[in-house]
């Protein structure tokens, strides 16, 4: 996988969005899960005899997704900005391994 597809996939997962997979009525639509994205986590199905009684939808995890993105595209690192001295500091949560002040 190139680092260009993980990208796009990861940019999938944090665009996805329940109403893709739902008719005009509001209710879950097999046919849209069947031609789903990588932001559809799980589907189940509970059926009684041939007939679906239960439909659930599960999407990946959108926030984890911007901040793998963000870590990938290096937007948790500090900038500074050239000429007229301007650093710029994007704060997207402690390293793992750094201990509170």
């Amino acid at each position: 996988m190139s680092r260009e597809e993980a990208l796009e996939i990861a940019a999938n997962i944090a665009r996805g969005k329940l109403s893709d997979y739902l008719d005009k009525d509001g209710h879950i639509d097999p046919a849209k899960v069947v031609a789903c994205g990588p932001d559809l986590d799980e589907y189940t199905e509970d059926t009684v005899g041939a007939m679906a009684v239960r439909r659930k939808v599960k999407l990946g995890n959108r926030l984890a997704a911007i901040d793998r993105t963000a870590k990938m595209c290096g937007w948790d690192k500090q900038a500074v900005l050239s000429g007229e001295g301007i650093t710029i500091t994007l704060n997207m949560g402690e390293p793992p391994d750094a201990a509170p002040e």
